[in-house]
């Protein structure tokens, strides 16, 4: 996953034909990038309609169990990153609770994944 920053500072105000534009300066801390040979894991975490979940597929039950999971996949890829795909029936604060999980076992990058869209029916005449 690539993150670009991007940065645009326009000042005209006050500028003149023969005044110097305004000059300022900003302080931005990008953030750094990956070496090539680093490789990155992503855990899927999965929410269904009862609230309750999988990690790649393995069940949990409780968000404890939830945490305990993640931590272990940490121990093998300290920079994991967790997909997160929940029912659309599942509760914003159950959703909210997966992402507190995941951040209580270190787990900073988090993005969400959708189901695949159905494919259109092909065209009739």
């Amino acid at each position: 996953m690539r993150r670009a920053v991007v940065l645009v500072i326009a000042s005209l105000g006050g500028c003149t034909k023969d005044s110097p534009p305004a000059t300022t300066s900003v302080k931005v801390q990008l953030p750094s990038a990956r070496r090539a040979d680093e490789v990155v894991s992503a855990a899927q975490v999965t929410l269904g309609k009862d609230g309750n979940g999988t990690v790649n597929g393995v069940a949990f039950a409780s968000d404890a169990e939830l945490v305990a999971k993640l931590r272990e996949l940490r121990t093998k890829t300290p920079s994991l990153e967790l997909h997160l795909l929940a029912d659309p029936s599942v509760t914003y604060a159950r959703v909210v609770a997966a992402i507190d999980a995941a951040h209580q076992a270190g787990v900073v990058d988090v993005s969400f994944d959708s189901p695949e869209a159905p494919k259109p029916e092909p065209a009739t005449k």
